[in-house]
């Protein structure tokens, strides 16, 4: 699957294409899909329910509520890019294009965005949204827009219901609100899979080598992290899958600083170094909250259980 940071790459991309397949269509799927969710993922497979040649998955960068929010740095995505294109590889996207959510982009009007970006540079015969995906300059387009503007440029259009489970619409503000609750059985039910972030684990203050569990550590900034406390994760490095327990907290034991950092220890090869590499770290299951302990001891007695409670989970 090919990655596209501008819609100009992908035009040129789908010239390419459309000049070696004349008759072939291409089906676009639209949306922030922040979280890739049970919802979303019925837009997916309504691509697929299109019968197209060519599926482009089109999102955008930054998420629009950091802009119209004004909420910046504030505002942690569920799933960034990366992971955003991973996930749609697996749902059989030809293409994945994320485009900048830029001042021009936001000037255009519904039928400007229409006519510029997903006819004439996509080319798309198929356009699969949400039922309450808005666009547009002042959102002014909305999926009864778009169908009318369908009959103008010739393309079809999927619009998706909205998804419940157990009689509960899916969102990305529930699964939001479900990882800052600590709720991760509810939050992995809504995402249809285990929640997940990736970093570059990066040099700590060795705390956890000196208590006998050493931990990679990683200074999560942009994306959301579940509730604070201990987990039962499952670790990925270098394409290998290792089971492990991670803390998300401010270490209250010792500093009680206010920086939130993920400390992960492998259960299986506590000799490995990870310090440098990339880790996806896989969350199955919260064992408890953060707890600040009377010494270090008690946190060593604590880890141990904790150590355990994890292998039992991940064994099961």
């Amino acid at each position: 699957m090919k990655f596209f940071n501008s819609y100009l790459q992908a035009k040129k991309k789908l010239e390419s294409f459309n000049s070696r397949n004349k008759e072939k269509n291409v089906a676009v799927c639209i949306g922030n899909f922040d979280g890739m969710h049970l919802g979303h993922q019925q837009l997916f497979k309504a691509v697929d329910a299109g019968g197209d040649d060519f599926k482009l998955f089109l999102t955008f960068r930054p998420h629009p509520k950091k802009i119209l929010n004004d909420l910046g740095a504030d505002f942690k995505e569920i799933t960034p890019l990366r992971q955003k294109a991973k996930i749609a590889k697996k749902y059989g996207f030809d293409a994945f294009l994320a485009l900048k959510f830029s001042s021009y982009l936001r000037s255009l009007s519904a039928e400007e965005f229409v006519k510029e970006i997903l006819v004439d540079s996509l080319n798309a015969k198929t356009i699969v949204v949400g039922y309450d995906w808005r666009f547009g300059n002042d959102r002014e387009g909305n999926l009864d827009f778009l169908r009318k503007l369908s009959l103008k440029y010739k393309f079809s259009v999927i619009g998706v219901e909205k998804f419940l489970l157990n009689n509960i619409r899916v969102s990305s503000s529930l699964v939001r609100k479900a990882l800052n609750e600590g709720n991760l059985d509810l939050a992995n039910k809504f995402l249809n899979r285990n929640f997940s972030v990736g970093f570059k684990v990066v040099k700590g203050d060795q705390r956890g080598r000196q208590l006998g569990f050493p931990t990679a550590n990683m200074q999560p900034k942009g994306q959301l992290l579940p509730a604070m406390g201990v987990y039962a994760t499952k670790s990925y490095v270098d394409g290998l899958e290792y089971r492990s327990v991670s803390n998300i907290g401010v270490r209250p034991t010792f500093e009680g600083g206010k920086q939130v950092v993920l400390e992960t220890h492998i259960l299986d090869n506590d000799k490995i170094n990870l310090y440098g590499k990339c880790m996806e770290v896989e969350f199955v299951e919260r064992i408890r909250k953060e707890k600040k302990f009377n010494s270090a001891s008690e946190l060593i007695e604590q880890i141990k259980l904790d150590c355990s409670e994890a292998k039992s989970i991940l064994s099961s």
